[in-house]
């Protein structure tokens, strides 16, 4: 630790927290100044020396929470890492909570051969390291014969080139632990399931990074990790930095010169960049790597090498490179000036590709048929895996079904894991993944298992190959709520309830508030539900599917006023929820509120494509009211929809008698 940044520590301001780093008996200390008064916390470690540092604080069950208030080792300055996000001591994100425990959030990338040792029973760590920071064995694995012979290089252990690009993704991904297992020269995918472009919280829709999500994950949906490039070819390991030079090209024209080694378009930068050569336009990197600050002060670069666009700025708000230099310009100036240089050029897949991604994420039933186009045609594995993934909703369709069974024979782990987790999103029989079971990736297998859980027999090896993946992530709200859902599914009550309890408690999020309401009603314990269902509503950002959840709870309670009012709050928050629309317009009927109850019926219709019910209950009001021509043409739009849905032929039937 730098004692002289304690010396004269700068008070930190975080809303009405005071936070001021200090000398106490000669050893470094924190004054915290709160509302509930005066603490003082001493730290035992320091994590990270360049741009900046965090402090671990000890707390009791063997845990070590990173304080937000860090040092800008190069300004020397604190600051707080948090920026002006205000995190309450009731956010996961809050630095006393789960989301920043070094012992499960940092620390098997920052120490050699780590076992978290978390204990579920007692909610405690008993962390163990061979190493503090990374050491030769973190990526070279067994030294041993290197020991005995330490100038000869052939008793190095070798890796392939996809083994060391695995084994740097190891810790530069964003990425679900598996195992906890994971050691130099082992499948990553056996091991972590990183996090892709399906995720609208983690990368915008052209799948540039939005949160802190490292390389591995973007590099594995790019071109030039498809072509073969490694991790290898750009960075020197040992020194930490990039083989040439990041104040030229030369980096990039290793590979795009003439004639473009392995199949990399040759590019002249002065040709292709329209700036002039030695400014900050005319660097490679600087318009297909942009830098995001994460942390406040820690820059990273975007490693899925995408091309700055413009209009997709302008459209969906996703930055551009363009404007992230020219700040005192508008998107559409940049989009003019690049129409200009490019033309026609600037159409390109990418542009197609993010269109339909944002309209998939906002659950849009027309992108399917596009959406299947993209991932059928799409070669990148990463990249198929997401839009695969993101065809979830609509699990049930024919054409997604066929292309999930296309899908689940795709030579690559990603893809076939995707596959079994959409299918197991569908009603249909999915005893066809119990092949998968004995697939030699542990991702799919893992997948597999959960889409079969409580639908097919799971033998005794998977069950218990899936219970130490939960027992893995068992420590965070997400392995919390998955380990009850589970318990759900096999009829355990019980130990449903109390996950359920635990990931609510850990991380009171709409999502886990929901699922543990829904637990409660179902065993009988309706106050406490309809506690967990209104403390969905109040957190945070408001949540349409917190205040859907709440208005179908008291429509089975019979509190009908109750439920319209929560209905309502949900199709104003997010007017795409149609079985919000769908159950307002029902309730609606039932109070005699025809005009409004037919208003939001057609609501419903609109968003909910491909459902029969709401143009069958339109239909059914508007026989009520001797408009019969309008109910028949609402009971063929129903059946245009569903050929066999048997309520609107019977009622056809009756009318058109």
């Amino acid at each position: 630790m730098d004692r002289e940044a304690f010396s004269h520590g700068n008070t930190v301001v975080q809303g009405e927290v005071k936070t001021t780093p200090l000398l106490l008996a000669g050893k470094p200390a924190f004054r915290v100044e709160s509302r509930e008064g005066i603490s003082i916390y001493r730290p035992d470690a320091v994590l990270g020396v360049a741009p900046l540092q965090q402090f671990l604080i000890p707390f009791p069950g063997g845990r070590w929470q990173t304080l937000d208030v860090s040092y800008d080792s190069n300004k020397r300055e604190w600051f707080d890492a948090t920026g002006n996000e205000q995190r309450s001591p009731h956010d996961w994100g809050y630095w006393k909570n789960r989301a920043m425990t070094w012992n499960v959030q940092c620390a098997s990338c920052h120490m050699t051969s780590l076992k978290k040792g978390y204990d579920a029973d007692t909610d405690s760590y008993k962390t163990t390291w061979q190493g503090q920071g990374i050491s030769c064995t973190q990526c070279h694995g067994n030294l041993v014969e290197h020991e005995k012979h330490p100038y000869d290089s052939t008793k190095l252990p070798t890796l392939t080139r996809e083994q060391s690009v695995e084994n740097c993704g190891s810790c530069h991904a964003r990425r679900e632990e598996l195992t906890g297992q994971f050691t130099v020269g082992k499948n990553f995918f056996d091991h972590f399931r990183p996090l892709l472009m399906d995720d609208p919280g983690a990368y915008y829709a052209d799948g540039q990074i939005l949160q802190e999500d490292f390389e591995y994950g973007s590099f594995l949906m790019s071109r030039m990790a498809h072509r073969g490039v490694t991790c290898l070819d750009c960075h020197n390991p040992h020194s930490g930095k990039t083989r040439f030079s990041l104040d030229g090209n030369e980096l990039c024209l290793q590979c795009h010169t003439q004639p473009g080694r392995g199949g990399a378009i040759p590019i002249v930068p002065e040709n292709h960049t329209f700036h002039a050569a030695g400014k900050s336009g005319s660097r490679c990197i600087n318009c297909h790597m942009p830098e995001t600050p994460y942390m406040q002060r820690h820059l990273r670069r975007d490693h899925g090498f995408t091309s700055p666009d413009p209009l997709l700025t302008v459209q969906l708000g996703i930055p551009n490179a363009c404007n992230r230099c020219h700040g005192d310009k508008t998107p559409e100036w940049a989009a003019d000036k690049t129409n200009q240089w490019y033309g026609v050029r600037m159409n390109r897949p990418a542009r197609v590709r993010a269109l339909v991604v944002a309209r998939a994420r906002k659950l849009d039933s027309t992108v399917v048929p596009e959406l299947l186009l993209l991932a059928r045609n799409e070669e990148i594995p990463a990249r198929r895996a997401s839009l695969l993934s993101l065809l979830a909703p609509w699990a049930d369709d024919d054409r997604v079904d066929a292309f999930v069974s296309e899908s689940l024979k795709c030579a690559h782990p990603l893809v076939r894991a995707a596959a079994a987790s959409v299918l197991g999103e569908s009603d249909r029989d999915v005893r066809g993944l119990a092949p998968f079971l004995s697939d030699p990736v542990q991702l799919v297998r893992l997948d597999a298992t959960a889409a079969l859980w409580g639908r097919a027999t799971i033998p005794p090896q998977n069950e218990t190959e899936y219970r130490q993946y939960l027992d893995v992530i068992g420590d965070q709200p997400a392995g919390a709520l998955r380990k009850s859902e589970l318990a759900s599914l096999v009829g355990d009550t019980a130990e449903a309830e109390r996950w359920a309890r635990k990931a609510a408690t850990w991380d009171p999020a709409p999502t886990t508030l929901i699922h543990l309401g829904t637990i409660l009603q179902a065993t009988g314990k309706s106050i406490e539900a309809e506690k967990a269902f209104s403390q969905a509503t109040e957190q945070g950002v408001p949540n349409g599917d917190a205040f859907l959840t709440l208005g179908l709870f008291y429509a089975e309670q019979h509190k009908p006023a109750d439920a319209k009012r929560a209905l309502i709050r949900a199709v104003e928050i997010d007017p795409k929820l149609g079985r919000a629309w769908y159950n307002l317009g029902l309730l609606q009927a039932r109070s005699g509120e025809s005009k409004n109850a037919l208003q939001s019926l057609t609501r419903a219709e609109e968003v909910q494509i491909g459902s029969p019910e709401p143009a069958y209950a339109r239909a059914t009001i508007l026989a009520q009211l001797g408009q019969t021509a309008e109910a028949k043409v609402a009971l063929i739009r129903a059946l245009e929809f569903a050929p066999t849905f048997r309520p609107a032929q019977e009622l056809l039937a009756v009318l058109s008698r």
